[in-house]
């Protein structure tokens, strides 16, 4: 079963891109995944580190690690801004 392309509009950079899902839903586009990364980097400043944006067929995954909650938060919705594509999970560590 093919799974029906998606739009991520990146609307800091002034551009849409597609996310093409193929067969299997592991199947990831890294640069996509680099360049919402970067966004939303660059949106949050140093509040995460090691952050780390996973597309999957059914949403968006962030992962990393914050010193607030707060800031677990404002990466989610600096995710959601920035894509169309739903948080499936926000497995940010408040530490």
């Amino acid at each position: 079963m093919a799974y029906p392309s998606k739009s991520l509009n990146l609307s800091d950079m002034g551009r849409v891109l597609v996310v093409t899902h193929s067969e299997e839903p592991g199947t990831q586009s890294s640069e996509n995944e680099s360049c919402l990364e970067t966004l939303v980097q660059r949106r949050l400043g140093a509040r995460i580190r090691k952050l780390r944006i996973i597309l999957r067929h059914d949403g968006v995954v962030l992962q990393g690690m914050a010193s607030t909650y707060y800031a677990k938060q404002l990466a989610q919705h600096a995710a959601m801004d920035l894509g169309e594509l739903p948080i499936v999970a926000n497995e940010i560590e408040v530490c």
